[in-house]
């Protein structure tokens, strides 16, 4: 029985479970280079930076999906729109989860005073000043770019 359970496990999760949820990553990351308002985004970024200096957010991450933080409501509506996992707000820095698990991408938004060299460590694709998009793919494949090109609509 043990093993049969195992075995049907296996046939689940790489039959059905994998290929679904490689599928909604890919579709949360065409919405997010390819028909997102980025550079409202960035504004939805400095206004969430600004509020936080100014003492209207606590430093740390805020969940939108699953199990939400009861502030994240109170996100700019630009992020929202993404459906994002969580949203990491700090005085220097946003950033954006769209997936997590097995496989992590998103934004990370850095104020002024983050050199380009600083923001490439957590960036892997300028998307605006300021603004860089990070996906785990570009440190697993070596033509990931390639990848994330072929991902926009013809």
């Amino acid at each position: 029985m043990v093993v049969l359970f195992y075995i049907g496990m296996y046939v689940y999760m790489t039959k059905f479970f994998f290929p679904k949820w490689h599928e909604e990553g890919n579709e949360r990351r065409l919405i997010l280079l390819c028909k997102t308002d980025h550079a409202a985004l960035l504004d939805g970024c400095r206004k969430l930076i600004k509020e936080n200096r100014e003492g209207k957010w606590q430093e740390g991450r805020y969940v939108v999906r699953f199990r939400p933080h009861p502030d994240s409501a109170k996100l700019p509506e630009t992020i929202l729109k993404l459906s994002p996992t969580w949203v990491w707000i700090s005085n220097e820095r946003v950033r954006i989860e769209m997936f997590g698990g097995l496989d992590h991408f998103g934004v990370h938004y850095f104020c002024e005073g983050f050199s380009e060299a600083e923001q490439k460590k957590w960036g892997n694709k300028k998307l605006l000043d300021g603004l860089w998009y990070y996906d785990d793919g570009y440190r697993k494949a070596t033509n990931y770019e390639q990848f994330i090109e072929s991902l926009r609509p013809e």
